[in-house]
């Protein structure tokens, strides 16, 4: 036992005290809001409504529902303060330093969820992670040292670092560190189970991962790093630490969040709340594809399954080919060349003989006097002065007309002389007001399908017979059903080039994870849609599974978007794997350099060679009812959605309450389940169960590490009648 451990505990039993205080008084203080809220809202609804007779009535009323307002948005602010609080119940902090200031007197800080303020003498019980003084703790060692706060640099020593394990409100552990955070507490972190959400890492962040967290002076930064080294979990942190920093600017509700598909989006969605913020938004470009663009398209994982499993037709070759040409750099650039160099195809305006404007006086407002703005805009100027030059034209028109109708006796009245002149005008101009609409008018798939026929012309990545077959097919590509993947990306660059999707100006901060499976035209189209916003990029090119589209070069990435203040931080280090998982990965990949990582040693990775699938499927079915009877999850990872449903199906009668992750809309259930591997990216499991290692070919290296390192603790490698080439037969041929 620490020697301190009785100070300790004490000091652990007085914070408890203080945050039951706190809980306490807050519980009161919402009872009493809540009671408020009701009288208010009672009030207005009955008998405010018949009290309003003047304007001042009225302002008494906004007045009231500003109230009403403001209380309930302090409710909820309670209810997230209450829910850190209860969490802090069972850990109030998990560190301390003590730090002395030059010319001061040593400081003990202790490092927590939240700030705790003492409120007799408010001292600050505990420091909330994010506080600039927290960065001692994570970054620095014992000796000289520096932070920076609000008001400066703040120069001194640390002389203590220490760190707790605290379980359910008992401490259980004490240990002073010199460097680091201890290795026997993160191992004890990595060593537990995994959950249905992602979880918090505030006691065992390190320092390559907090110097990601507290970068405030790159605008734009890409985070790469091997599978299991946090990435997510370290961007959702940063979240929570700018909302902290940046607090009077930034809000929950200014922050976006990409994810490569729905279960991913519901597995992270508990970290901000966890960490004391409002939830934010999360979607997936599918998403942005269909709020733009207005019509249903297929998901990326969809494509992804498409290039692994379709059989070799004339039509999924065609499909194929246009993928490889829209998932190039090449693509993108012909698209912008295109977009910049596009005339629409203006023509004289021509009203009973009378040119009122030709297609080139149209065509140079365009490209001359309103090139300075956007496009889209550009054509809403040029409709305004067609309609300045028109009216005296239709005005001459009408009046004549209307003299026409008197003179003929007409005498229906002059409304309806009016009326009768301005629909005589409407069908003599029908040509020029068709003309009109269409030179003021985008139709974007129309003009995505000119753009796509003028890549497939410039491109170079095809024979001479490919490219006309390509081009044959783009002719006649169906874009007015659902859209696929890689066409709704097209229609969309060419919608933020054109200027058609406005600023967003409601989010200041967008988080992108999986970087590396989103093509150059999406990597386009972010760096406009969001070019006021802040960007933090998550990727690891190892883990590239959207092999027709993707993008394995962070410089490259960081080109297209052209940031002046952009900043690139590699991660080297993997926690999430044992050593015996890590070890099994790098071997796939046949990297010259092995993954670094966090030294967790487990069970030695099982080799399965059945003589059939049926032998096989007998094989998983045992595994999984073995699972049944340990807590944790456990997942059959296939490398197809098609191969996903086929296992599912000839194991659950082995296993009942087995789930299939097939579809990206479902939520996740943590137990016993199959799951494609496109699905499975940025999960982890207990234990995983590969189903056929021999269905991973020599190109599919990525594929088969991406469902390798989602296992945790325990990995199981099934292969039907052998073993996948990329596996070293050392690996397995003890079995």
């Amino acid at each position: 036992m620490h020697m301190d451990h009785p100070y300790e505990q004490q000091r652990l039993i007085d914070t408890k005290s203080l945050i039951r205080r706190e809980l306490d008084k807050m519980g009161t203080a919402n009872r009493r809001l809540q009671g408020e809220l009701y009288e208010k809202a009672k009030y207005m609804w009955e008998e405010l409504p018949q009290q309003i007779r003047t304007f001042d009535d009225a302002a008494a009323l906004s007045a009231q529902l500003s109230e009403v307002t403001h209380s309930e948005k302090q409710l909820d602010e309670n209810g997230l303060r209450a829910a850190v609080l209860e969490k802090m119940l069972k850990k109030p902090y998990f560190g301390r330093v003590d730090f002395r200031e030059t010319g001061a007197e040593t400081e003990k800080f202790y490092i927590g969820l939240a700030n705790l303020m003492d409120g007799h003498d408010y001292s600050m019980v505990v420091c909330d992670w994010r506080a600039p003084v927290s960065t001692l703790f994570y970054e620095n060692g014992i000796g000289k040292t520096a932070y920076e706060s609000p008001s400066g640099t703040v120069e001194g020593e640390v002389v203590k670092l220490r760190q707790y394990e605290i379980e359910e409100g008992e401490l259980k552990l004490v240990i002073d560190a010199e460097v680091k955070i201890d290795d026997a507490i993160l191992l004890n972190a990595l060593g537990g189970e995994s959950s249905e959400r992602m979880k918090t890492i505030v006691s065992t962040i390190q320092r390559e991962q907090n110097l990601v967290i507290r970068d405030s002076e790159s605008e734009l930064l890409l985070v790469l790093g091997p599978a299991g080294s946090g990435k997510t979990s370290i961007a959702l942190h940063r979240v929570a630490y700018l909302l902290y920093r940046d607090r009077k600017k930034l809000k929950s509700k200014n922050i976006l969040v990409f994810s490569p598909n729905d279960i991913f989006s519901n597995y992270i969605a508990g970290v901000i709340p966890e960490l004391g913020e409002q939830e934010v938004m999360t979607t997936t470009f599918a998403e942005m594809i269909q709020k733009y663009c207005g019509s249903p398209v297929t998901e990326m994982y969809e494509q992804v399954e498409f290039l692994a499993t379709a059989a070799d037709t004339p039509r999924n070759r065609v499909r194929k080919l246009g993928i490889r040409l829209k998932g190039s750099r090449e693509f993108a650039q012909s698209v912008k060349s295109y977009i910049e160099s596009y005339v629409p195809p203006f023509k004289d305006l021509v009203f009973q003989g009378e040119t009122i404007l030709s297609g080139g006086e149209l065509a140079a407002m365009y490209t001359g006097r309103f090139a300075h703005m956007r496009r889209l805009d550009r054509l809403e100027a040029i409709y305004a002065e067609i309609a300045r030059l028109v009216e005296p034209v239709r005005k001459r028109y009408c009046a004549a007309k209307k003299a026409e109708l008197v003179g003929a006796g007409y005498a229906e009245g002059e409304l309806h002389v009016e009326m009768k002149a301005r629909r005589a005008f409407r069908d003599a101009a029908g040509v020029m007001l068709d003309r009109i609409r269409r030179a003021t008018q985008v139709d974007f798939r129309e003009l995505y399908r000119e753009a796509l026929l003028y890549a497939v012309h410039q491109s170079e990545l095809f024979s001479e017979q490919d490219e006309k077959l390509l081009y044959n097919a783009s002719k006649r590509l169906p874009l007015n059903e659902k859209l696929k993947f890689e066409d709704g990306i097209g229609i969309l660059l060419v919608m933020a080039l054109f200027g058609a999707i406005p600023p967003v100006k409601a989010i200041k901060h967008v988080v992108v994870d999986e970087i590396q499976d989103y093509s150059p035209a999406q990597h386009e189209i972010f760096a406009r849609v969001f070019a006021g916003c802040g960007l933090t990029l998550l990727g690891d090119t190892s883990q590239l599974v959207n092999t027709g589209m993707g993008m394995d070069s962070g410089e490259e990435i960081l080109e297209i978007y052209g940031r002046k203040s952009s900043g690139l931080r590699r991660l080297s280090k993997s926690y999430r794997s044992t050593s015996e998982i890590t070890a099994l990965a790098d071997a796939v990949l046949r990297r010259k350099e092995p993954t670094e990582y966090f030294e967790r040693h487990g069970k030695p990775v099982r080799f399965v060679t059945a003589t059939s699938e049926g032998e096989a499927v007998a094989a998983i079915g045992r595994m999984l009812t073995e699972a049944g009877a340990e807590s944790g999850a456990t997942a059959v990872v296939t490398k197809t959605i098609a191969e996903a449903r086929r296992y599912y199906q000839m194991c659950r009668r082995f296993v009942p309450g087995l789930i299939l992750a097939d579809d990206d809309k479902m939520a996740y259930e943590r137990g016993r389940c199959v799951i494609p591997l496109a699905l499975s990216k940025g999960m982890e499991f207990d234990r995983v169960i590969i189903a056929d290692s021999a269905v991973y070919g020599p190109q599919d290296d990525r594929l088969l590490y991406v469902a390798l390192t989602r296992a945790m603790h325990e990995l199981t490698v099934v292969g039907v009648k052998e073993q996948s080439p990329l596996i070293p037969e050392e690996c397995y041929k003890h079995e």
